[in-house]
């Protein structure tokens, strides 16, 4: 809840890049719960090993706030791309 509360008011500031990053991070955050459904579900330790439960959710959780600064790291990287290309064309371009 939290991670929306902020892109909220990130939004209500008109921030939208501030706003778009932490709704990945909110989106990352609420597929915890499917993430540890199949986990625990597919391993079993649901009901034969009831104290890796929660180490098996803060596991989850970890990556999944970790995949989405991926998500949003790879997401600038291809925006800023084709203008530092055009950079450095126009920089290497012969003055005639």
């Amino acid at each position: 809840m939290s991670t929306t509360a902020i892109a909220f008011a990130f939004i209500l500031q008109r921030k939208v890049q501030h706003h778009r990053a932490w709704m990945t991070r909110s989106f990352a955050v609420a597929l915890v719960f499917l993430e540890g459904r199949v986990v625990l579900g597919i391993t079993n330790w649901e009901n034969t090993r009831p104290d890796l439960v929660e180490p098996a959710i803060w596991a989850c959780i970890a990556f999944s706030v970790f995949a989405a600064d991926i998500v949003m790291q790879w997401q600038e990287l291809r925006r800023t791309r084709p203008a530092a290309k055009a950079k450095l064309a126009r920089e290497l371009t012969p003055v005639s």
